[in-house]
């Protein structure tokens, strides 16, 4: 069978969609940025020396508690919690079962207590199975 070059042009179109459902379920982990800000509590709850060992980017754990309180652990040790101002949205989605992310921005154990620990809150997306695109 020979193809036109009419007949090629005409199936250009169509190739971003023949494989579009191996792409998808082998598309990286899309994560999307929902809230940045300063852990209330860290001073009270998490060991000092606990800093050191925080790096950027690592993967913190959130736990929705009574009275819509959202707290960050790391390794089931409690470092603090989400500032109530912030934390509706967030235990809401964890209420929800919703797949969120908690990783570390900054910490420095210079800075006033207040502003030792910052993480930033995100979604990850999923694919058309229900499963996490890195999963």
């Amino acid at each position: 069978m020979t193809t036109t070059r009419r007949g090629f042009l005409a199936f250009l179109p169509a190739l971003p969609f023949l494989n579009s459902r191996v792409s998808a379920q082998n598309a990286p982990a899309r994560e999307f940025h929902l809230d940045r800000f300063f852990v209330a509590g860290f001073q009270n709850d998490a060991d000092p020396a606990l800093v050191e060992e925080l790096a950027p980017r690592a993967l913190l754990t959130l736990r929705a508690e009574e009275h819509s309180a959202v707290r960050i652990m790391l390794f089931g040790r409690t470092l603090g919690y989400v500032p109530r101002a912030r934390n509706h949205h967030i235990f809401a989605l964890l209420e929800q079962r919703a797949p969120l992310t908690c990783r570390v921005v900054r910490a420095d154990p210079r800075a006033p207590s207040w502003a030792t620990l910052e993480v930033e809150v995100g979604i990850r997306m999923m694919n058309d199975n229900g499963m996490m695109n890195d999963e």
